[in-house]
């Protein structure tokens, strides 16, 4: 008779439920009714992706740890099994956690999960009562999808309607007021509302509402529409309320000005679709007051952006249709070719055009610096004062040869005196042994042991002491002669050393010019150094990901140069000209302004 009482109101209930918070709250009730301590709810998000358990009911303060993991796994299972799970806890006697997954369709939407007495009216754990629950927020679901679904399809056959009113309109206004009207009738929202631009660049203002002729622009109802758009980027955004409670369930505090919206409009829940053109350009948004039947729903949402992204093409095309400037400039066009003096200019612009048509080779400017082919730092190896360098910056150098030397005289005082405590703490470890006293024996171990690392540590230091170069070649960098006597940390570079016969000419490439370079490609570049001499070279290869120098995104590009004279050094900096294919020539002279013109007029 219970389960069958249970039943009875919990139908009655989900029939009375028109938000799924509020079915949560009145089967939460008939848990906590038939003896459960505590109820939770985990629900799957749009990115298919679980929530914590979501406590519905009772005090969860005072809950170990245990069984906030029994919770956990018993969630868990029951989403993977896509059945029944119950674990009593070992913390709670007489108690049983079960979760009952919640299955609409194919998949598994939430799990129900509750702290039941074993005895009383749950009896046997509640499995009884769960499985109940869990199947009424199912058939709630489900029902809840198939008139969604029966809605969509209606609204769908009715933008045909909507498409066939637009085409009738004369003017921008009309078009709008059109709009809104009849999108209300066919998608059955409590409000409509259009907000469109001016230019490509100025905010987004009320242009119609629907059920409405005319309205304030001045008025606070009209700023609180016209402020849902500030700070959204070009996505669709939905935010409901629940009706029981009016809290944000979306639960991002920046979207005051939707929930402001519908305080003012009296809504459950609102939609903001923007409207974008075939380049992706925003050119207005679409705000719908949704009814409490259109709340918290993914398949409404989709269905709501699929709406936006049909109405954005057809009110594009027909704003496109009402206008006459396009019209007024070929006609003005027309009238100017049939002057005298336009067909002689014409003659001229024919033979400008055709001086423009001859093919050139394309020359990419770009800068350029000298780096080397390879390059070796050298480190201080410890913590130390610097002794002596011996030698300076430009200095040839063999692999193995002696660059500077550290300061041994530290490290050799330190050590005599690691030395002498080393023979005290043998002295007293011997004593300790003598007299039987163990523990003060072990204690002059462990410190002899200390001591002998870090004598160990600085005779190796002191192996250390002399600094050479690793490679043959040239000193770039190193200039330490006012160094000597300073302390340097371990690590610290100290030299550069790296071959000079062979240096790597670094070409950077604009990103806007790298479609037109590719590997093999002749290279001309001159020096700031030597003003009047000119370098040829090859690309060997392009790196494939820009970087940033000199605040520019270039594209580095290498080529091999020859130094044996030794007079280039790494570091000069320069200008350079890829000689690229052919082009015409006045692709060659204009092509730049016209992609910057493109930009700035279409983009």
């Amino acid at each position: 008779m219970a389960s069958i009482q249970f039943a009875g109101q919990l139908a009655r209930m989900a029939g009375q439920s028109r938000m799924k918070p509020e079915l949560l709250q009145h089967i939460n009730s008939l848990l906590i009714g038939i003896g459960a301590k505590l109820v939770w709810v985990v629900t799957r998000d749009p990115q298919n992706q679980w929530s914590a358990p979501i406590t519905l009911g009772g005090d969860d303060s005072g809950v170990p740890h245990e069984i906030r993991t029994a919770v956990n796994t018993c969630a868990n299972q029951a989403a993977e099994t896509a059945s029944m799970v119950c674990r009593e806890p070992e913390l709670l006697p007489g108690y049983v956690i079960a979760a009952a997954p919640v299955v609409t369709g194919p998949s598994i939407g939430d799990v129900l999960i509750a702290l039941l007495p074993t005895v009383g009216p749950a009896g046997n754990g509640g499995d009884w009562a769960m499985v109940v629950a869990a199947d009424a927020i199912a058939k709630w679901q489900m029902n809840r999808n198939s008139a969604a679904a029966q809605g969509q399809l209606a609204s769908l056959s009715s933008f045909v309607n909507l498409t066939a009113a637009l085409n009738q309109t004369d003017n921008r206004l009309q078009s709008a007021v059109t709009l809104v009207n009849e999108l209300k009738k066919s998608i059955g929202t409590r409000q409509v509302m259009l907000l469109l631009r001016n230019g490509r660049s100025g905010p987004f203002r009320l242009t119609a509402m629907a059920g409405v002729e005319s309205f304030d622009r001045q008025s606070s109802t009209t700023q609180a529409v016209e402020a849902t758009t500030l700070g959204t980027e070009n996505e669709p955004v939905f935010w409901y309320r629940s009706e029981s409670s009016g809290t944000d369930q979306s639960g991002v505090a920046s979207l005051g000005n939707l929930r402001n919206f519908c305080t003012v409009f009296d809504v459950p829940g609102c939609a903001l679709l923007p409207l974008q053109n075939a380049e992706g350009h925003l050119f207005g948004w679409l705000l719908l007051g949704l009814a409490a039947h259109q709340t918290a729903s993914v398949q409404l949402e989709k269905h709501f952006t699929q709406i936006g992204a049909l109405v954005a093409g057809q009110l594009e095309t027909v704003l496109k249709s009402q206008r006459t400037v396009s019209r007024l400039c070929v006609d003005n066009l027309r009238k100017t070719v049939r002057k005298q003096w336009a067909r002689k200019l014409g003659v001229a612009v024919l033979l400008a055009l055709l001086v423009l048509c001859i093919p050139l080779r394309y020359k990419i400017p770009a800068a350029c610096q000298l780096q080397l082919t390879q390059r070796r730092f050298v480190a201080a190896p410890y913590e130390g004062v610097l002794d002596k360098t011996l030698v300076s910056s430009g200095d040839v150098v063999d692999a193995g040869q002696l660059l500077a030397r550290m300061d041994a005289r530290q490290l050799r005082m330190q050590l005599s005196g690691l030395m002498a405590d080393l023979e005290s703490e043998r002295k007293r470890r011997d004593s300790a042994l003598a007299r039987g006293n163990v523990a003060e024996s072990q204690i002059a171990r462990s410190e002899m042991t200390r001591l002998q690392s870090e004598i160990e540590l600085l005779n190796d230091r002191l192996q250390h002491t002399e600094i050479r170069s690793p490679i043959s070649g040239v000193v770039v960098s190193g200039d330490l002669d006012k160094a000597e006597g300073a302390p340097m940390e371990m690590g610290q570079n100290l030299f550069e050393v790296g071959p000079l016969e062979q240096l790597i000419v670094e070409v950077h490439i604009p990103e806007d010019e790298i479609q037109y370079a590719r590997s093999g490609m002749p290279v001309q570049f001159e020096f700031a150094a030597f003003p009047f001499r000119t370098f040829q070279g090859e690309i060997l290869r392009i790196h494939p990901r820009a970087e940033v120098i000199d605040d520019d995104s270039v594209f580095v590009a290498e080529i091999a140069l020859d130094n044996a004279s030794g007079e280039l050094r790494p570091g000069m900096k320069g200008r350079a000209k890829v000689v690229a294919d052919r082009y015409p020539l006045g692709w060659n002279l204009f092509h730049g302004a016209f992609e910057s013109a493109r930009h700035w007029l279409i983009w």
